[in-house]
């Protein structure tokens, strides 16, 4: 029985011809399952593309890749420096699993964190609470 080469060994830091996408499908853990079975699947391939944004699934699309790369490095911590993950930022969605609406969400998550300030928003006043 030939034994199949490691992660590693068959993954170049350049990007692979084919990536893998996690726009569509509902935002459930079914389809969480699917996404991170396919993307193992993917790696295990030799895809080291990964396409995700905050706005794919209510976020769900971007932890499911988080959640596949760290199970990924459990087994071949090096992986990650080989998978390219492509994000997108700027619009913020609401959150489905905290039910934060985005503007909550980005008040609570950047400004009452002091990640950014008002002057740093481009709209300062579309932030406001009051």
């Amino acid at each position: 029985m030939q034994q199949r080469p490691a992660l590693h060994d068959k993954m170049s830091p350049q990007p692979s011809t084919i990536g893998i996408g996690t726009y569509l499908g509902k935002e459930d853990d079914k389809t969480d399952a699917l996404y991170h079975d396919a993307i193992i699947e993917a790696v295990g391939q030799g895809c080291n593309v990964i396409d995700t944004a905050i706005n794919y699934r209510e976020m769900k699309s971007e932890r499911v890749v988080g959640k596949a790369v760290r199970n990924l490095m459990k087994k071949h911590p090096e992986i990650r420096e080989k998978l390219i993950v492509a994000t997108k930022g700027g619009f913020i969605p609401g959150d489905i699993e905290s039910g934060e609406e985005p503007l909550e969400f980005f008040q609570n998550r950047f400004l009452k964190r002091d990640i950014l300030n008002e002057e740093d928003i481009v709209n300062p006043t579309s932030t406001n609470s009051s």
